[in-house]
C-alpha cells in the first residue's frame, strides 16, 4: 500500500481541477513542511505572474477543499508546502497494516522481464572481497523488482574460457596437480597455481603463448580440454554455491562462456559482412568506433579466439532469445564502463534494437589496506575468510555484551552477513569502498547490526505486550510518534526509487534512518502501560513489519534476540 503515492495523486488532481495542469512527480517530499510543489515556478513565466502570487492563488484554492490527508497548505516565496494530517494517517494507515499484516506488501504482477546479470566470477578462482559488492548489489535489485512484482530473472555469468583458464591449463599441464577431488579447498589451490604461473610467465614470456594454445584448443573442443575445463568448473562451483549459500543468494540461470561464444563469433562474422568491422593488418578484427565518439575495439584475435567482448555479444543475443527481456541490467565495475558502451554500440550498428533495454550498473572498486585488488599478483582477501573474520568477531561481541547464550552460531551468522551486507549496500554505488577490518563490523552506529537491534528492541516490546490491537483511538501525536508515522508511509515510494535508478543504498539509508527514528521514538514514548498503549502497541508493530520486509530486501535475515 502506497499512501503517499496516493496522497501525491490526490493533491495533484486538486491542482488539477483548479486549473493548473501537474504530475503527481511534482509532489516532493520536503524539509520545510512535509510535501511541496515547485510548479509555480515553472507556470510563471507561461502566466506571466511571480511564482509567489501563482504559489499564493494555488493554496488559497486548494485550503477551500484540502486534498484528503492534508491539514495545511501555505505558499512561501513560491513554493507550495503541505502538511498532512497524521491523526488521519495513524487511523486508516495503521489500521490497514495491522488488520492485513504481510499481504500489506502485496503489488499487481507486472508484465515486464527484468534479467539481472551480476557477481559472475571467473572458474578457477575463489570468490573474494572483489566479488561481494557485484554479488550484493545484483542480489538487492533482484529482492527489490521481484518485491514489485516483475519477472526477475537472476542470473550469474561464468567465464569458463578466458586466458586465466588457458593460464591454468598450462600450468596443470607444466606441473602437474594431484585430482582436483582429492584438494582440500581447490579453488584456493587453483588460485595459487595461477599466481605462480603468473609469476614465472614475467621471466619466460613463452609461457603466455602456452596459455593462448590452451584457449584455442577448447574453442576447438579438444577431448582433454573440455575434460579438464569441467573439472575446473564444477570444483570452483561447488567452492561459489557455498559461499552463495551464506550470503542467501540464489540464481535462476547460470551462464557459461563456452555455451555463447560461437554465438558471438557469428556476430563478429556480421559486423565484417555490414563493414561495422574490419581486418587489421596483424589479423586481428576491429570495431571501428571512432566515428561515434569511442574508441575502436578489437573484437576477435587473430588467431581466431574470442575476447571477452566477443563473448558478451554472443551472451547478450543469447539471454534476449531465450528471454525477451524488457530490462538487461549488468551489475559490474566502473572500469567496464567504456566495455559496455563499446559492444552496445556495436549492438545497435548491427539493428538488435533490444540493446536499448540493456543497461549498465556500475559500481566503485574495493580497496584493500595494500592497494588495489589483484588476482593476478595474488594481492586477494577471499571472501570466505571475510565471513568467517566477521562471524568471528561478531561471536566476541555477543559474548561481550551478554545478548544470549543459545544459537550464538547462528545469531552471529547472521549479524555478520547483515554487517556485510549493509556495509555495501549503505554506499552510493559509484563510490569506493576502502575495505577496514575495523569498521565491517560495528554494533553502534550506522550499520548491519544497529538494524537488527532496533527489530528486536521492537520484537521484545510486542512479546513483552502480548496483545495483538486491531483497533485504537487517537487524537494527539507527539512529534516522535508523527517523524515515526512519515518515515513508514515512505517505505514503498523509496523501494520503487531504488529500483528505477538501480541504487539500493537509498533503500538501505531509508531503513537505517527509519530504525533511528525508531529508537528515538522508544526512548521518548512509554508504550505499555501509558494512555495511548493500544495505538503505540499499533506504531511498534507496524515498525516491526516495515522494517523485517526491509531487511528481507536487503537480504539480512532478522534475529528474535540480541
Amino acid at each position: 500500500m502506497d499512501i503517499l503515492a496516493k496522497i501525491k495523486e490526490d493533491i495533484a488532481k486538486s491542482i488539477d481541477s483548479i486549473g493548473f495542469e501537474i504530475s503527481p512527480n511534482d509532489i516532493i517530499e520536503s524539509k520545510v513542511s512535509d510535501l511541496e510543489t515547485r510548479i509555480a515556478f515553472k507556470l510563471a513565466k507561461k502566466l506571466r505572474k511571480s511564482p509567489s502570487e501563482i504559489a499564493e492563488r494555488i493554496a488559497s484554492k486548494l485550503n477551500e477543499s484540502k486534498p484528503k490527508y492534508v491539514e495545511k497548505i501555505e505558499a512561501k516565496n513560491g513554493y507550495v508546502n503541505f502538511y498532512l494530517d497524521y491523526i488521519t494517517i495513524a487511523r486508516e494507515f495503521l489500521l490497514k497494516v495491522v488488520k492485513q499484516r504481510e499481504s500489506i506488501f502485496a503489488h499487481k504482477k507486472k508484465k515486464d522481464k527484468i534479467v539481472i546479470d551480476f557477481s559472475c566470477p571467473n572458474p578457477g578462482k575463489p570468490m573474494h572481497i572483489g566479488h561481494v559488492r557485484s554479488t550484493v548489489i545484483g542480489d538487492c535489485l533482484c529482492r527489490i523488482n521481484r518485491y514489485l512484482s516483475y519477472d526477475v530473472v537472476a542470473s550469474n555469468y561464468m567465464n569458463d574460457r578466458g586466458l586465466h583458464m588457458g593460464k591454468l591449463m598450462a600450468a596443470i599441464e607444466l606441473w602437474g596437480i594431484p585430482p582436483l577431488e582429492e584438494i582440500k579447498e581447490p579453488e584456493k589451490f587453483l588460485m595459487q597455481l595461477y599466481v605462480k604461473f603468473n609469476q614465472e610467465a614475467e621471466k619466460n614470456p613463452e609461457l603466455n603463448k602456452k596459455a593462448h594454445e590452451w584457449v584455442q584448443k577448447i574453442d576447438q573442443e579438444d577431448a582433454r580440454a573440455l575434460i579438464l575445463l569441467n573439472k575446473i568448473y564444477e570444483v570452483s562451483w561447488k567452492g561459489f554455491e557455498e559461499t552463495y549459500n551464506r550470503l542467501d543468494v540464489k540464481f535462476d540461470e547460470v551462464v557459461r562462456e563456452t555455451q555463447v561464444v560461437n554465438i558471438g563469433k557469428e556476430i563478429v562474422k556480421e559486423a565484417l559482412d555490414k563493414g561495422i568491422a574490419f581486418k587489421a593488418e596483424e589479423g586481428q578484427i576491429v570495431a571501428d568506433l571512432e566515428e561515434y565518439g569511442l574508441p575502436s575495439t578489437v573484437i576477435l584475435r587473430s588467431d581466431g579466439t574470442a575476447l571477452y567482448i566477443t563473448s558478451d555479444m554472443g551472451l547478450a543475443k543469447y539471454r534476449y532469445e531465450k528471454h525477451h527481456f524488457d530490462r538487461m541490467i549488468y551489475v559490474t565495475a566502473n572500469e567496464q564502463n567504456l566495455h559496455f558502451k563499446q559492444f552496445f554500440k556495436i549492438l545497435e550498428l548491427l539493428g538488435y534494437d533490444w540493446v536499448k533495454k540493456c543497461e549498465h550498473v556500475g559500481f566503485g572498486l574495493i580497496f584493500l589496506p595494500q592497494g588495489k585488488i589483484s588476482t593476478r599478483k595474488g594481492r586477494v582477501v577471499f571472501l570466505k575468510d571475510v565471513l568467517d573474520r566477521i562471524v568471528n568477531l561478531a561471536k566476541e561481541e555477543i559474548k561481550k555484551r551478554e545478548y544470549i547464550t543459545e544459537n550464538i552460531d547462528d545469531v552471529a551468522e547472521k549479524i555478520a552477513i547483515a554487517a556485510l551486507r549493509f556495509a555495501i549496500l549503505s554506499v552510493d554505488n559509484n563510490k569506493e569502498i576502502h575495505f577496514d577490518w575495523n569498521k565491517i563490523l560495528n554494533f553502534d552506529g550506522k550499520t548491519g547490526p544497529y538494524l537488527l537491534y532496533s527489530y528486536v528492541r521492537a520484537n521484545s516490546i510486542l512479546e513483552k505486550a502480548s496483545k495483538n490491537v486491531d483497533n485504537f483511538d487517537v487524537s494527539e501525536l507527539t512529534s516522535e510518534e508523527i517523524s515515526l508515522l512519515r518515515k513508514l508511509i515512505s517505505f514503498e515510494s523509496i523501494i520503487k526509487s531504488s529500483s528505477r535508478s538501480n541504487q539500493p543504498h537509498t533503500f538501505a539509508n531509508y531503513l537505517f534512518e527509519l530504525a533511528k527514528i525508531f529508537t528515538e521514538f522508544y526512548h521518548n514514548n512509554k508504550v505499555i502501560g501509558s494512555e495511548k498503549e493500544d495505538f503505540r502497541i499499533a506504531l511498534v508493530f507496524a515498525f516491526k513489519l516495515f522494517m523485517k520486509k526491509g531487511l528481507e530486501l536487503l537480504g539480512i535475515k532478522p534475529v528474535e534476540r540480541m
